[in-house]
């Protein structure tokens, strides 16, 4: 499995569909490209995994409680409870010498859990959505 990558938010825009998204908490953003990997099953009963390292990829959102776009996000995550949604991730660079990309793209995105809330002793949590897709790739 590669790295998890965690970018500075201040260098990027991230967009989740078209809507762009705001007011990140420290360590906003992860994006790990990860193999795929599927349980298969042969003939005769054997089991193993079928791994595509190509397009696959996890995304970690954090995001201050005073983001704007939480109640989107929280709206993904319950047309997705009624099989409705699926989005895609992008992520752009105005500085694609410093980030080594001028865009990342995930075409098909899932959120892989409920939204998750963290204190880390703070009055206001900090809120982390998580997603898994596939049609990672980078234009440099």
């Amino acid at each position: 499995m590669a790295e998890p990558a965690v970018y500075d938010i201040r260098d990027i825009d991230v967009y989740v569909g078209d809507r762009k998204i705001t007011e990140f908490a420290p360590g906003g953003l992860t994006v790990t490209p990860s193999p795929e990997n599927t349980l298969i099953k042969g003939l005769k009963g054997e089991v193993g995994f079928n791994i595509d390292p190509s397009t696959a990829a996890e995304v970690t959102l954090r995001l201050k409680s005073t983001s704007p776009e939480i109640e989107y996000l929280k709206g993904l995550w319950n047309a997705q409870l009624q099989g409705h949604r699926v989005t895609s991730i992008r992520i752009t660079s105005a500085t694609p010498s410093a980030m080594g990309f001028s865009e990342i793209v995930i075409e098909y995105a899932m959120m892989s859990k409920p939204p998750e809330f963290s204190t880390n002793e703070k009055e206001a949590p900090d809120i982390e959505f998580s997603f898994i897709g596939y049609g990672y790739r980078e234009v440099p």
